[in-house]
């Protein structure tokens, strides 16, 4: 049985290697994060770190089958934001997403390939790790993780 943390609680989410992670259902941050709710459609339901600085983490936590999986996220790209690394139980994978973009892109989407997990309960964390265009930001919607092996 695979479970998500929302809010605390721990929520079945049946025997499924597809786990899909809204912004607003992180467990546990470093620096100031919101989730905008209220603004123009287009940013509604964006999670950020309003702290804009180096190492602002949001944290997920979720049961995975033993496999190799691939993230896809959906993000906002513009010239503040940052290249992020990805953790899982705190160890940095490599792996990074670069959200840099000259301009603003509203829904850009990028996938992360060859992440190997164990059968278990996974912190997977995104870092703002360098500043790419002068910024930390990491303005994101949701990502989904999905076993490809």
């Amino acid at each position: 049985m695979s479970q998500v943390l929302i809010n605390g609680s721990q929520i079945d989410v049946g025997m499924s290697d597809r786990i899909m992670f809204m912004g607003w259902d992180y467990s546990g941050t470093t620096g100031a994060w919101s989730t905008i709710s209220g603004a123009t459609y287009a940013y509604r339901l964006m999670t950020y770190n309003t702290t804009n600085a180096n190492n602002d983490q949001v944290d997920f936590l979720a049961s995975f089958s033993n496999g190799t999986y691939m993230l896809r996220i959906i993000f906002t790209a513009e010239p503040s934001s940052a290249l992020v690394k990805l953790f899982v139980d705190d160890i940095d994978t490599g792996k990074t997403i670069n959200l840099y973009a000259a301009g603003e892109n509203l829904y850009a989407i990028l996938d992360l390939t060859g992440i190997v997990l164990t059968a278990g309960h996974h912190k997977i964390s995104l870092r703002a790790g360098i500043g790419a265009g002068g910024g930390y930001y990491i303005a994101f919607y949701s990502f989904t993780m999905w076993r490809t092996a």
